[in-house]
């Protein structure tokens, strides 16, 4: 008995060492779009997890906790802090972006910016707004190459910790910031490797990633 428990000591120690406390990241394709992902693992049991594609026009931070069910297989579950997801809209003179009341008391502004850099806008995020409605310049956000695209921009000390993160809208789109959204996912992790197994995370599907870190 003592042997037994101390074998399984020492694989839960080796598979502790081998894990917790280090960062996956990389690039999978979903046959039209390439997502990248950083997932990173914590010492205490939790985990922080990002994809993003389409040059942050699709992003989420996920934070969660990971349960180790054998020596190669986890179970991941988290809640999104902070996600922002473009849909098609049929308005091309206005720029349309939802925020979860949620989120409008930590997203405190909003910096909008065309594609050719020469116009930047500061908008107020209230609780009581969540629909920003922002009249365009078309000649400078348009359907043509090099304008076809907007960047808006923000921060928060609790969601992003302090750090501006930049999303890119394209042209015909409405930007939409939302909170809350649960993906609950097993993966596999053999040495540098981590990839899902099972059913995948809803908004990816599946990926494969290498330790980055340690």
């Amino acid at each position: 008995m003592f042997l037994h428990k101390l074998l399984l000591l020492s694989v839960l120690m080796f598979t502790g060492t081998a894990v917790y406390g280090q960062t996956f990241s990389g690039t999978t394709n979903d046959q039209t779009h390439a997502y990248s992902y950083t997932l990173s693992i914590h010492n205490d049991s939790t985990v922080g997890f990002i994809y993003e594609r389409d040059n942050r026009g699709i992003y989420a931070q996920h934070k969660g906790t990971i349960r180790q069910l054998n020596d190669t297989l986890f179970h991941i579950n988290t809640e999104m802090q902070l996600g922002q997801f473009y849909m098609k809209t049929p308005y091309t003179d206005t720029l349309y972006i939802q925020i979860d009341k949620a989120l409008a008391g930590q997203l405190r502004t909003i910096e909008l910016e065309y594609a050719d850099g020469s116009t930047k806008q500061q908008l107020q995020v209230s609780e009581q707004s969540s629909l920003l409605k922002i009249p365009v310049n078309k000649a400078l956000f348009n359907a043509k190459k090099g304008k076809d695209h907007i960047n808006i921009s923000t921060r928060s000390e609790s969601l992003t910790g302090g750090q501006l993160l930049t999303f890119r809208i394209p042209f015909g789109s409405a930007a939409s910031f939302t909170q809350g959204g649960k993906e609950d996912f097993y993966v596999v992790i053999k040495e540098a490797n981590l990839y899902t197994s099972g059913t995948p995370p809803l908004q990816t599907g599946h990926f494969s990633l290498k330790r980055s870190s340690n």
